[in-house]
């Protein structure tokens, strides 16, 4: 089974673990493999919060880090992670030159790629255009419970992103969704539900994510920064 933990989020729901406006996720493959999808704001932020989890062992043995797109709130505690587990291939999309840059300066060892990629165990979407000038991706992981779809902030459609994710992958359903939706409309949160059997909507939804707890309440998941989730 494999297992989700939160490490970073706006939002903390286990005692003496800081919130923060950001988004890191720390992936425990079937297989025990570790990946992370995004590093949150800040690198200290990101090493306290695994301290306090217990979690600085699994950050030494990461095989990789997964970049949604180039907003700090994302990648900036990538120094955290070049702390722990220097030399980690970095898969970010296009952006900003600097972000690669600093990262390689940090000691990480960053690739800017647009294209689908499968890397340590996993699948990561094309990187899609978004009205905000950046590129965005979403990870899937096929656990044996089923298909695992995260998400960034979102900023190219949450629908956009888990369809591609299910086409990349050859799926139908997603067991588990878990990550921002930048406040999408009613809309695209019943294309979710219609595609994911269970839901954990944070960082950045807001209204999306409390219309989600109305409107499935059964699918919809209380989640937040030291939150563990398995499928």
């Amino acid at each position: 089974m494999a297992r989700l933990r939160i490490l970073v989020d706006n939002r903390a729901v286990t005692p003496g673990v800081r919130p923060e406006w950001g988004l890191s996720i720390l992936l425990e493959r079937d297989d025990g493999g570790l990946v992370l999808w995004d590093a949150g704001l800040s690198g200290e932020t990101l090493c306290y919060n695994a301290s306090v989890l217990g979690l600085l062992d699994e950050l030494r043995s990461l095989e990789a880090v997964f970049i949604s797109h180039l907003h700090r709130d994302h990648y900036g505690g990538l120094s955290c992670v070049a702390h722990y587990a220097p030399g980690t291939p970095v898969y970010m999309p296009p952006g900003p030159g600097h972000v690669a840059a600093w990262a390689r300066r940090l000691g990480l060892a960053p690739i800017v790629v647009e294209k689908p990629l499968r890397a340590a165990g996993v699948a990561a979407t094309r990187a899609l255009p978004s009205g905000i000038g950046l590129m965005e991706r979403a990870l899937a992981y096929r656990s044996r419970g089923g298909l695992i779809v995260l998400l960034g902030c979102s900023h190219p459609g949450a629908d956009r992103l888990l369809d591609e994710a299910l086409r990349e992958t050859g799926e139908e359903k997603a067991v588990l969704l878990v990550g921002g939706v930048h406040g999408a409309p009613p809309s695209v949160v019943d294309h979710l539900a219609g595609k994911a059997e269970r839901m954990a909507l944070i960082h950045c939804s807001g209204s999306a994510a409390e219309y989600a707890k109305r409107r499935y309440p059964r699918k919809t998941l209380e989640s937040g920064a030291g939150s563990v989730l398995l499928a």
